[in-house]
């Protein structure tokens, strides 16, 4: 999987006669709205779901095809045009659907908060990418470790990266989809590679006016420090024992390449702060 939109698109969105700079507006007033870089194509996320897939495919008039699941619509679904003022339209269909999934809404809000929301300058993290698979490997965000310090943000080489997990309620910590099944995925991804993804795609979302929190392209990722992999634990109950029993299980020499941490809230919200990121030890 790759990232990164031609010169053709990123003009397409950029240019004010663009065919897609109404939709990069709009998600830029927008803050229910996230737009993220694929392959050469766009996914735009309302409650975290893909309300819209633009490109790469053109119609025979050299158009960017449009792509609205139908399914939203439950059992009258139905195909529709997607145009910006369709908009209203295909956020109901989404609000009733019962397809949308908890941890993905909540991962949308931290994307909001620490790359464009009125504190996103003083964060530490600012989203990259969301829903990354490569490998056999996978990971719910893509984070480039960014302090917010004066000095720190005159510097443009050698920064941390990150991966993130997003996890929802204490059901979601064990078995198939729990901690340690998630740290075995993270485990294959090529990190070498997902660097020079994420430079290209964090650069392009920057100069589409996506990440205003950070003034400045990335110049390159620090290649001798080791990856943070930082679990977001949303809504643990202090009474039940499954996030202890879990976190026990994991052994640090077996993923060598990965920082293991956790992230705690500040005052309740979804900002990304070094102070609190723990570490495995520091978490126990």
């Amino acid at each position: 999987m790759s990232r990164g939109l031609d010169k053709n698109f990123m003009a397409a969105l950029l240019e004010k006669d663009g065919q897609l700079h109404s939709f990069l507006e709009l998600v830029k007033r927008d803050h229910t709205l996230d737009l993220e870089i694929r392959e050469n194509y766009i996914n735009i996320y309302y409650r975290g779901g893909s309300i819209v897939k633009i490109g790469p495919e053109k119609d025979k008039n050299g158009e960017y095809k449009f792509h609205f699941d139908p399914n939203y619509f439950g059992k009258n679904s139905e195909k529709i045009k997607v145009t910006i003022d369709k908009f209203p339209e295909m956020k109901k269909a989404m609000d009733l659907s019962k397809k949308l999934k908890i941890e993905r809404e909540f991962q949308q809000l931290i994307v909001r908060e620490n790359n464009y929301s009125s504190i996103a300058k003083s964060t530490d993290y600012s989203i990259a990418d969301i829903e990354y698979a490569e490998n056999d490997g996978r990971s719910d965000m893509i984070a480039v470790k960014w302090e917010s310090d004066t000095e720190s943000r005159k510097n443009t080489v050698g920064l941390g990266l990150a991966l993130i997990e997003v996890k929802y309620g204490d059901n979601a910590l064990k078995d198939d989809s729990g901690i340690i099944a998630h740290l075995k995925n993270a485990n294959k991804i090529p990190i070498k590679s997902l660097k020079d993804k994420m430079k290209v795609c964090f650069n392009q979302k920057r100069e589409l006016g996506l990440i205003p929190s950070i003034e400045k392209d990335i110049g390159s990722f620090d290649n001798k420090q080791k990856t943070d992999f930082i679990f977001i634990l949303i809504n643990h109950d202090p009474a039940k024992s499954n996030l202890k029993k879990e976190i026990e299980k994991i052994n640090p020499n077996d993923y060598q390449n990965l920082n293991i941490k956790f992230a705690v809230s500040s005052f309740m919200g979804y900002g990304l702060y070094v102070e609190n990121i723990y570490d495995l030890e520091k978490f126990k």
